[in-house]
C-alpha cells in the first residue's frame, strides 16, 4: 500500500516538478544521442553517464513515496553510482584511442610525481602497463563492493540486527559505511592518478568539467546523506528513534536530490552535448540497436575478468570491440570541435 508521507504534514514541496524535468530532459538528450549514434566508441559511454540523472531521480522520488522501502531503491542508485565511475574511465580511455594507446603513452612518460600531500615523501610512480591495470583495479573494486554493501544493509535490516544510525559503532551499518568510504576513496584517487598521467592527451576533450560534474554529484549525494544523519542524531527532526522523523529527514534529503538532478540535467545537456556527433552524411542505425549496445553489461564483465584474472603480460584489447561494430568509413574528430575551449581548462586543472 502506498505510504503517503504527506500525512505527516511535511510534504510541502511539489517534488513531481523537478522529477518531471529530471526525466524528460535526459531522456530527450539520450534520444538525440541514439539518433546521432555515429561515434559509438564514445557515445556508448556518454549515454550511460546521462542515464545517471533519471536513475538518481527515480530512486529519490520512489523513496519519498515508499519510505519503508527506501533501502531497496538505494541498491539501484548505489550500483549505478559505482558503475558511472567505471564508465567515465572507459570514456577517457576511448578519447585517447584505446588501452594499447594509453599503455604506449604511459611507457613514454615513464614516471609521474604523486599529487599533494605525497609529493615530498613518496617516490614518483612508474608509469607502465602495471600502473594502468592497478588504476582499473582501483575503480572496478568499487563497482562490485558498492552494490554488495547495499545488499548487506538490506539483509541486516531485514534480520533486524542493526540500526541505521551512522554513529552506532555496534551496528553493521557503520562498518558497511566505513568500507564503502574506503572503497570510493580508492576509486576516486585512482581516477585522479589516471587523469594526471594522461592529462595532456585528454586536454582537447575538456575532461576536467566532465570529471568535476560527476564527482560533484557523488559528493553532494554522500555529504547530504551524512548531514541529514547528523541532524537526525541531534534531534533536529525530533526523536531520532521515531520512524516518522526518520522518514521526514529522508524526505528532505531526497527532495534536495530531485532539485539537484533537475539542475544537473541542464549541465549534462551542455557538457555531454550530442551536437558534436551530428553528421548528416551518415545513416544512423536503428535506435533499438543502439540502445541494446548501451544497456549491455558484457564489456564490464569482460574487462573485470581481464583486469583481475588474466595474465599480467597479456596485451590489452578494449572490451568495447566485442559489443560495438563501428560503421565503415572515416570517423570525424570530436576533439576538433572541442578545441576552442582547450585553453580555458588549463588554469582549473592544476590542483588535481
Amino acid at each position: 500500500m502506498k505510504e503517503n508521507v504527506s500525512e505527516g504534514g511535511f510534504q510541502f514541496v511539489p517534488i513531481w516538478v523537478p522529477l518531471l524535468f529530471a526525466l524528460t530532459l535526459p531522456f530527450h538528450h539520450i534520444y538525440k544521442h541514439l539518433t546521432n549514434f555515429h561515434e559509438p566508441r564514445l557515445q556508448l559511454y556518454i549515454v550511460r553517464i546521462i542515464l545517471m540523472i533519471p536513475i538518481y531521480s527515480l530512486q529519490a522520488y520512489l523513496s519519498t513515496i515508499f519510505p519503508n522501502h527506501a533501502m531497496i531503491f538505494d541498491v539501484l542508485k548505489d550500483s549505478y553510482e559505482a558503475y558511472v565511475l567505471y564508465i567515465f574511465l572507459q570514456l577517457l580511455i576511448q578519447y585517447i584511442g584505446g588501452e594499447n594507446a594509453i599503455v604506449a603513452h604511459l611507457e613514454a612518460k615513464e614516471k609521474m610525481a604523486l599529487p599533494w600531500p605525497y609529493t615530498n615523501f613518496v617516490r614518483p610512480l612508474h608509469l607502465d602497463r602495471a600502473f594502468f591495470k592497478n588504476v582499473k583495479k582501483g575503480i572496478l573494486q568499487f563497482v562490485f563492493i558498492k552494490p554488495f554493501l547495499s545488499f548487506l544493509n538490506i539483509f541486516f535490516s531485514a534480520q533486524q540486527t542493526q540500526s541505521e544510525d551512522l554513529f552506532d559503532f555496534k551496528s553493521a551499518y557503520f562498518y558497511c559505511s566505513l568500507i564503502n568510504n574506503i572503497s570510493v576513496t580508492i576509486a576516486l584517487y585512482s581516477l585522479v592518478l589516471f587523469y594526471r598521467a594522461t592529462r595532456e592527451k585528454l586536454m582537447p576533450y575538456n575532461p576536467f568539467w566532465k570529471f568535476l560534474l560527476i564527482k560533484s554529484i557523488l559528493f553532494f549525494s554522500y555529504w547530504q546523506s551524512l548531514a541529514v544523519s547528523v541532524l537526525l542524531k541531534f534531534n533536529f527532526f525530533g526523536d531520532p528513534l521515531d520512524a516518522k522523523n526518520i522518514h521526514k529527514a529522508n524526505f528532505y534529503r531526497d527532495s534536495m536530490i530531485l532539485f539537484e538532478m533537475a539542475i544537473a540535467a541542464i549541465v549534462f545537456h551542455i557538457v555531454f552535448t550530442y551536437e558534436d556527433f551530428c553528421d548528416w552524411s551518415k545513416t544512423a542505425k536503428p535506435i533499438l540497436t543502439n540502445l541494446s549496445q548501451v544497456l549491455s553489461m558484457k564489456d564490464l564483465l569482460t574487462d573485470a575478468r581481464s583486469t583481475f584474472v588474466d595474465d599480467e603480460d597479456e596485451e590489452y584489447e578494449t572490451p568495447l570491440k566485442e559489443i560495438v561494430h563501428e560503421e565503415d568509413g572515416k570517423s570525424f574528430n570530436i576533439a576538433t570541435k572541442q578545441q576552442h575551449s582547450f585553453s580555458k581548462n588549463i588554469r582549473y586543472e592544476k590542483f588535481l
